[in-house]
């Protein structure tokens, strides 16, 4: 019997939710336990892991205490309980932050942020600090299809390619798949006959 461990993020805004929740997953039979743990924090509603001791979550609001923009936030998952513990946290300089996603050498974490309408990207230590930003980009325009979901920019999704140089950032706001070049300094260039209609 393998069991793994298995985190589930929510919604806590007019909610009883607290936040991530932990379960044990067992793999032979599909079984899912009760919850096991959980931590508290302002809805976590997208997570993903960049190895299986680092746990990353963003905080989809649009401010924190006052300063606008929600968060970005490490855990460091204990190898033998599961159990989280806060490693820190950056703001994203933009409201509602809906995606996370890792690059393949796992050195650099992206955010997208839905109703801020920029992207922000993040260095990540091999203990898996956030670092300070290296990119921050706006984005701009919009394709008017929708006038109710399409009246700016949203970025709502990103995926780093294979080649591990290049990062293609999903924009449901403006209908379009955005490629992004990365440098040696973790800085983003957009690419040349980059914007693709979607």
């Amino acid at each position: 019997m393998k069991k793994i461990f298995l985190y589930i993020g929510t919604y806590t805004s007019n909610t009883k939710s607290k936040g991530i929740y932990l379960f044990h997953f067992d793999l032979d039979n599909g079984k899912l336990s009760d919850c096991i743990d959980s931590i508290s924090i302002s809805n976590p509603s997208y997570i993903t892991s960049s190895s299986s001791n680092i746990l990353y979550s963003i905080s989809e609001v649009d401010e924190i205490n006052g300063i606008y923009g929600g968060s970005i936030n490490a855990f460091q998952i204990d190898k033998n309980t599961g159990k989280l513990s806060q490693i820190n946290s950056q703001s994203t300089k933009g409201a509602y932050p809906c995606h996370v996603s890792i690059d393949n050498f796992k050195k650099y974490v992206l955010v997208s942020n839905y109703m801020g309408g920029n992207i922000i990207m993040y260095p990540i230590s091999k203990n898996g600090f956030i670092e300070n930003y290296t990119a921050h980009i706006m984005h701009h325009g919009s394709s008017k299809g929708n006038l109710e979901r399409q009246e700016g920019p949203h970025p709502h999704s990103s995926a780093f390619t294979p080649d591990k140089r290049h990062l293609l950032v999903a924009d449901l706001g403006k209908d379009m798949i955005i490629g992004y070049k990365i440098n040696s300094k973790g800085e983003l260039i957009i690419c040349e006959l980059s914007l693709i209609h979607i």
